[in-house]
């Protein structure tokens, strides 16, 4: 049923038809591709948002159960998106749109568009099928630092001390995300865990590396874009802080 008007039942025609399905396919990938984003960030533990691992066990608990209710959203949305399709069209259309969103999340039958290199479809040889950028050539996230300002104690002293403390943990995790990144580079799925190449990807490789690229990128520009930050922050207060 599409509704009602004074003339009558709705009765969409080919075209019209066309453009829904097109419209729900693309929302249905896009939930898809949220869906992994959070899968990735469960599995390794740091908040999608700043890429940061938690301080401690509760703050962990919390971003756990914080994932956990996205991940059950997502995929919750997924699924009605799918019901409202099938009380339109039909259950065999909507098993059948199901399949092929499902494919073109794994980059099957997709059209080329091009991708921002923290999405896996950067990598995919269904989607840009692009070469890693060298991790040197990683640009930083300057939107990064905003998430560390409210952390900071107010009293000069204690904030220099904490920021100096902050940029030694982050200078650390970042060179651990750098080697991973070239690590990934080099060897491909090779690099990956058994859990990341067979259960989480379903065997496919191409995507589990490609999915493994972009995290890193992500990590390291949030990384550099936090390092940045703290520097200029020191810089403020007029000490000259320079990395090693």
């Amino acid at each position: 049923m599409f509704g009602q008007t004074v003339d009558g039942p709705v009765n969409p025609d080919a075209e019209e038809v066309a453009a829904m399905t097109e419209e729900h396919a693309n929302e249905l990938v896009g939930l898809l591709g949220e869906i992994a984003t959070v899968e990735d960030c469960v599995r390794d533990g740091r908040s999608p948002r700043t890429g940061k691992l938690p301080k401690d066990s509760n703050a962990k608990a919390r971003l756990s159960d914080e994932l956990r209710g996205e991940l059950s959203r997502l995929k919750t949305s997924y699924a009605d998106a799918i019901t409202v399709y099938a009380e339109a069209f039909g259950e065999q259309a909507a098993l059948a749109l199901d399949e092929w969103a499902r494919k073109a999340h794994a980059g099957t039958d997709r059209s080329h568009t091009s991708y921002d290199p923290g999405h896996p479809w950067h990598y995919y040889r269904g989607g840009d099928n692009a070469v890693p950028l060298p991790v040197d050539a990683i640009p930083s996230n300057l939107d990064a630092g905003r998430f560390i300002e409210s952390d900071l104690p107010k009293n000069p002293a204690k904030r220099e001390k904490k920021i100096r403390e902050l940029y030694g943990e982050e200078l650390h995790r970042l060179q651990d995300d750098e080697r991973r990144y070239q690590e990934i580079v080099e060897r491909g799925a090779e690099a990956l865990s058994r859990y990341d190449r067979e259960i989480a990807h379903g065997g496919n490789d191409e995507m589990a590396r490609a999915s493994a690229l972009a995290l890193k990128f992500n990590h390291i520009a949030l990384g550099r874009g936090r390092i940045a930050w703290l520097e200029q922050q020191l810089h403020k207060n007029g000490r000259a802080f320079f990395r090693s």
